[in-house]
């Protein structure tokens, strides 16, 4: 099974290295590889203002955004 994560930060940021790619490997490891989860960093799924539609109609499974 394979759940898509689309979040808006850069591939560069620390949210992405540290937290969703670490949380990422986290899920597989404890589901031994049964739920993977792949990340589209950048916008390269949705834009920001697409991400809750996108979950809802199944784009991407989970999503991330964060408004200032």
């Amino acid at each position: 099974m394979l759940k898509n994560i689309k979040g808006v930060f850069f591939s560069d940021h620390p949210v992405e290295t540290e937290l969703i790619r670490a949380w990422a490997e986290a899920i597989e490891v404890s589901t031994n590889g049964q739920l993977t989860v792949t990340s589209y960093p950048d916008e390269i799924l949705l834009k920001s203002e697409e991400i809750y539609d996108g979950v809802v109609i199944n784009i991407a499974e989970l999503g991330i955004s964060c408004f200032a």
